[in-house]
This record gives structure tokens, sequence and C-alpha cells, in this order.
């Protein structure tokens, strides 16, 4: 896949910036040259994703993916050009992402996603897009829409560091932790256990822990997340699917 990136960033309040004097000489220095209040760019990018052995089938001229023993494997490049579009710097930012789903029988399931980015070659931007890490981009084959991402982080690290390193782990069976949960729960499918650890810059280690269930029409997970050694947050999360299932 191939495409282009394009962003205007604006600040909301523009910020008060006072000359200052440079300790060696005395001399003022105006910061305006450095910070902006709107920074503009522009960034062709490139995906590929590869899944070794995979099985699929045709229907109507259509390839239909099933199956692998092997994980997906995916890189993204994105290469930030100054000077188009009244561009303001440039960047490039390099992610690797893999992940996979292994049956181990009747509604037993094994989920995993590992993956890393880095933000180099920075002239003059400050905003960093991790964009497989900010949104849920799993492949087909993960029976819910809350694994293999982190729903208690606060949204604002993830434009926070230059470079990140991440697993996420999500295991899926019935009668995990409550024996009688289908009779309480209708239409209630499985259990889900999840665990993800993220390290990136002052965030060494993030871990999140959570619970969850499956059903026909919704999926509801709870988590509790640590920070540095240290309990962070707690919170809930639910979506629901009408047409899908």
């Amino acid at each position: 896949g191939a495409g282009v990136s394009i962003h205007r960033r604006s600040a909301i309040d523009k910020p008060d910036i006072k000359k200052t004097e440079k300790p060696e000489t005395g001399e003022e220095h105006d910061y305006e040259d450095i910070i902006k209040n709107v920074y503009v760019s522009f960034a062709p990018r490139l995906k590929v994703s590869w899944t070794p052995g995979q099985y699929y089938y045709r229907t109507e001229n259509k390839k239909i993916n099933l199956s692998s023993k092997w994980p997906t494997f995916s890189f993204d490049y994105e290469r930030g050009i100054k000077g188009v579009f009244n561009s303001s710097g440039k960047y490039e930012r390099l992610e690797f992402d893999m992940q996979h789903s292994i049956s181990l029988g009747l509604l037993h399931n094994i989920y995993y996603r590992a993956g890393a980015g880095k933000f180099t070659d920075q002239e003059q931007m400050y905003f960093v897009d991790f964009r497989n890490f900010a949104k849920n981009n799993l492949p087909s084959g993960w029976n819910d829409d809350i694994g293999g991402t982190f729903q208690i982080l606060d949204r604002r690290w993830y434009n926070a560091s230059r470079e990140y390193m991440r697993a996420n782990l999500t295991y899926e069976a019935p009668f995990i932790i409550i024996p009688h949960v289908f009779k309480r729960i209708p239409n209630a499918l499985n259990e889900r256990l999840y665990f993800g650890i993220l390290t990136m810059s002052h965030l060494n280690h993030y871990i999140e822990f959570g619970y969850g269930i499956g059903t026909h029409i919704f999926d509801f997970g709870a988590f509790f997340s640590n920070k540095n050694g240290k309990f962070h947050n707690a919170g809930v999360k639910l979506t629901i699917e009408l047409f899908n299932r």
C-alpha cells in the first residue's frame, strides 16, 4: 500500500514567547523562530504486509484469506518532505508490527501482537504520529475489537516519544474465571484475559491487564494499569456489533 499523509496543526492558544538573554553572551534570543503556531507536514508513506503460508480461496474473482500458522508481518515507512505545500519540517517514521492468532481448540484461542516504532531525522517537527500504535489496526481473525491495543492509556502518550516497543496478548476461552458466566449473560460466547506492555521515554514500563466477556452482540472489558511500577488507572470498554455476527 502507498499514500500521502498531510497535516496542518495549529496551536489552540498562541504561546506567549518572551525574549531571553543568552547566558554566555548576554544577547537577547527570540524563540519565535523555533516554536511556531502552525506546523505543516507532507509525507509520502509506504506499507508492506506479508503473511507466510497464507491459506485462501477464490470466489467471484475475489481472494478470501483464511488462516496461517505464521504471523502477519507489517512494515510502515513515512518520510516527511520539507517545503512541499509549505511544509515546515522533515521527519522519518519507521514502524514494524507482527501479529497472529492461534487456535487451541474449540473456543480456545491465543492472539498476540508485538511491534516497535522510531521517529528519526527530525527537523522542526515536534509531533509524532504513531499510526499503528494509536489505532486499532488488527487483521481479520481476531474475535473482538478490544484486544491488541492499550485501552486506558492517555492518548497524549502516543505523541510523547521518538521511539517505542510494545507487546499485547489475549487469551480467549470459556470458563476462565467465572464458571457460571454463561448462565448469567445471554448469548455469552467466551471470556478473555488481556495483557499489554509498553516501553517508551518516561514510561518504562507501562503494563495493562484486563478481563473481558464476548457475546453475539457485544464485547465488554475491564482494565487496570501500572505505570513505572505504580498503579495508574482503571476503566472499562464496551463495543457493540449489530450486523457483523
